[in-house]
């Protein structure tokens, strides 16, 4: 049975870095590093906007990651500037830069 939670496909990858965290931030900008082709993503406590375009984030705009949700796995270009935005007060983020196999 479907429920409303996204379907995860797994896919192998392997960390490239050190994890990274950040909570309660206006507006966040990453560079997905060059040795990476990707991105590990998941709001713990609040949701954000996140652009994959490095424009400015805003309410409303971009892709919508809810709290809680698993993480999403985002395949990138390293040098891609991903920018995201806390949907309400005291989001956390965590994230991993990753190599997609």
């Amino acid at each position: 049975m479907l429920t409303e939670k996204a379907i995860i496909r797994f896919q192998p990858y392997r960390a490239v870095g050190n994890h990274a965290s950040n909570s309660g931030a206006a507006v966040v900008s990453q560079i997905v590093p060059t040795q990476a082709n990707g991105i590990l993503i998941q709001a713990t406590t609040q949701s954000i906007w996140l652009r994959l375009d490095g424009g400015t984030p805003a309410v409303g705009v971009g892709f919508f990651i809810r709290a809680g949700d698993p993480a999403v796995l985002i395949p990138l270009n390293g040098g891609a500037v991903v920018t995201w935005i806390q949907d309400a007060a005291t989001a956390v983020v965590n994230w991993q830069y990753v190599i997609v196999e």
